[in-house]
């Protein structure tokens, strides 16, 4: 009994061990598990400490996104023993690769599946760019805390300290900083283009594009916003004129598509250029005067006139995001602009000279200026806006780029015609020669020649917008409609298409009947044996060296009569 007992109580203790053991063990394991994930918590506290503080600074390139999640080291263990269980992503490729060869493409399957890669690349870009476009943001709404008070009327651009002798408040372009490698970054980020971004990029960024955007801003500054400036509107016209030849002689290979976007990108970033650079006049900035500025800056770089509802399109297409703000935009006839910017407190000159300029301009784009813009800007500004005095002017870049021309006098438009009645102008679309082989307006400028074109001209007509339409182009005008010469038409017409039909309907027949015999022969072919099979191959052959003699049997009659006249 003793012994039974001491060698229970050996066990006993044994077992009462082994469980000290392991409760020991456990405790440590949760004490490394708990010690592990107080500092992983810590870690991950000081990392987000430090990103929120690179949120507050500008030129920081971390931020509080950046910062890894807390990582928790049980799922990552059980993930890790998942993925390890299950099968590797190589071996599902080569038994897709074994099943493609033994039964073909899976053409649904692969389609499926280039759709999803394709979708899941685009969203990938898509929220790469708005990371990026929300960081350039940023740093351009930081960049105004200088100049948060800063209004277009309170700045007067001069191309000197002596310009207007307004005795030293005129402001050179160095007292306002731009940045123009960041506002050109800035559109890129938000411009939509099918192909060629690198390329484009390249371009846009580079030191003279850069410039001439630059030049191209305060010529709009200028030309919208100053008056009295036109002089500084030529000299600006020369600068830009110089430097678009140097980039356009810089360009190798065919680069059509980066000017077909590159006008509608300048004209963005000018946009841009004014709600950063003079904040206090945000207001002043509406749908109307954003498309004043593309029609404007278009004009200037492609050298023609832009319909509105094209420049509204391109917009559409580069900057989807922009024009969903301006969709309330609309287009309103001369006669309509004219007489609500007389009425108003914004309108420069008597009314007889309003109207003069009025006539001078019907055939060009009006400016697209509704009266409650008008309004807005004769009591926001401090004294007479210019874009409101422009109203029944031209938009274009005629007047910077030629010399102004003599108005017609009321005498001669009021003069009668000698029975009592006064001259009459029809209100219609105006016909007009247009010579599409002509240079730009830029070019005329750099060579000093109004009348230089760069090859032979080829005139298209096409129609000028006037009072009633606003748009004009080759594809407005329709051509009359004469009875005498439809007469015939529909008649001939019918013959024509009865006999086409007639025509088809036959072929059809033939082609029927050619392919029932076609089955026939082959089913009696080859359900009469080998031996029919080969009397079949020799009757095909037979044919063929029949066929063969009867092509060159011609040829062999009319050689010795050839030689025979000879």
């Amino acid at each position: 009994m003793a012994q039974r007992g001491a060698a229970w109580t050996e066990d006993d203790e044994l077992e009462v061990k082994q469980s000290l053991h392991q409760k020991e063990a456990i405790t440590a394991q949760m004490i490394g598990i708990i010690s592990a994930r107080l500092n992983s918590l810590q870690t991950t506290a000081n990392n987000r400490k430090h990103g929120l503080e690179c949120d507050l600074r500008v030129n920081s390139d971390y931020c509080s996104k950046m910062v890894p999640p807390l990582v928790d080291t049980l799922e990552s263990r059980g993930a890790a023993a998942a993925k390890s269980r299950a099968i590797s992503s190589t071996t599902l490729a080569s038994n897709q690769a074994m099943l493609e060869r033994l039964f073909g493409p899976d053409e649904k399957t692969r389609a499926h599946a280039q759709v999803l890669k394709k979708k899941k690349l685009e969203v990938h870009k898509g929220d790469n760019r708005r990371n990026a476009r929300g960081q350039i943001e940023k740093q351009l709404q930081a960049s105004i805390e200088g100049h948060i008070t800063r209004t277009v009327e309170s700045f007067v651009y001069g191309m000197n300290d002596g310009d207007f002798n307004t005795g030293g408040s005129t402001n050179m372009r160095s007292s306002v900083y731009m940045n123009t490698n960041l506002l050109l970054l800035h559109t890129f980020e938000r411009i939509h283009t099918n192909h060629g971004r690198r390329n484009f990029k390249r371009f846009l960024l580079s030191e003279l594009s850069g410039a001439l955007f630059e030049e191209v801003f305060w010529l709009v500054f200028c030309h919208f916003y100053q008056k009295n400036s036109l002089a500084q509107q030529r000299a600006l016209a020369d600068e830009i004129s110089s430097k678009y030849v140097k980039m356009v002689a810089a360009l190798r290979g065919n680069m059509d598509y980066l000017f077909r976007v590159y006008p509608y990108a300048v004209a963005s970033a000018v946009c841009w250029g004014f709600h950063y650079l003079f904040p206090g006049s945000r207001h002043l900035y509406t749908p109307e005067f954003k498309n004043d500025v593309y029609l404007f800056v278009c004009q200037l770089l492609l050298g023609l006139k832009i319909t509105p509802a094209s420049v509204q399109s391109m917009r559409r297409q580069y900057f989807p995001e922009e024009v969903v703000d301006d969709v309330g935009a609309k287009i309103k006839p001369i006669g309509k602009l004219a007489g609500s910017a007389s009425t108003g407190a914004i309108v420069d000159g008597t009314g007889s000279s309003a109207r003069n300029a009025a006539f001078t301009d019907l055939p060009h784009l009006p400016r697209l200026l509704s009266p409650q813009t008008s309004q807005s800007l004769a009591k926001s500004a401090s004294e007479s806006s210019y874009l409101g005095k422009l109203a029944i002017g031209d938009n274009s870049i005629t007047k910077i780029l030629e010399s102004p021309t003599t108005p017609i006098p009321n005498a001669d438009l009021d003069d009668e015609d000698g029975f009592g009645t006064a001259h009459r102008f029809r209100r219609h679309q105006q016909r007009a020669l247009f010579n599409a082989a002509q240079l730009s307006p830029l070019m005329k400028q750099y060579f000093h020649s109004p009348t230089r074109n760069a090859k032979k001209a080829s005139f298209v007509l096409r129609t000028t917008p006037s009072a009633d339409c606003v748009v004009g182009g080759e594809e407005t005008y329709h051509k009359f409609y004469r009875r005498k010469a439809q007469k015939g038409y529909a008649a001939e017409a019918q013959r024509q298409h009865e006999k086409c039909m007639r025509e088809v309907q036959k072929e059809q027949r033939d082609t029927k009947r050619e392919i029932a015999a076609l089955h026939e022969t082959r089913d009696l072919v080859l359900g009469s044996g080998k031996k029919a099979l080969q009397a079949y191959c020799t009757v095909l052959m037979s044919r063929k060296h029949v066929s063969d003699e009867e092509d060159v049997a011609p040829t062999a009659t009319g050689s010795p009569g050839t030689i025979t006249n000879q």
